[in-house]
């Protein structure tokens, strides 16, 4: 059984994923050479490692952060409220108070 965790570095490209019960030594040594010497794991952990890199600088130096990441990165979408997707009816929870009377 593989982990979900596990199995999300193998999709993204940043990881291999082998069964701990039933893999031999020559696959864990081929799957270290992989992670080693392809450049493609590199650089894929690299483009995850800038998006979450957090900027050590005091509060009151980084006052404009949040447009500055937008600036940097091209998809913000993760940053939207989710009640951007809601009608105006579920954000003032009147779905809820006709459901409950």
């Amino acid at each position: 059984m593989i982990d979900y965790n596990g199995e999300r570095l193998q999709r993204t490209g940043r990881g291999i994923t082998l069964e701990i019960t039933s893999f031999t030594q020559e696959q864990l040594e081929d799957a270290i050479n992989k992670l080693l010497y392809d450049e493609s794991y590199k650089k894929n952990v690299v483009e995850v490692s800038k998006d979450s890199w957090i900027d050590s600088t005091p509060l009151e130096n980084r006052r404009h952060g949040g447009v500055e990441y937008v600036i940097r990165h091209e998809d913000t979408s993760f940053m939207r409220a989710i009640s951007c997707k809601s009608y105006w009816y579920q954000r003032r929870l009147l779905d809820v108070y006709a459901f409950l009377s």
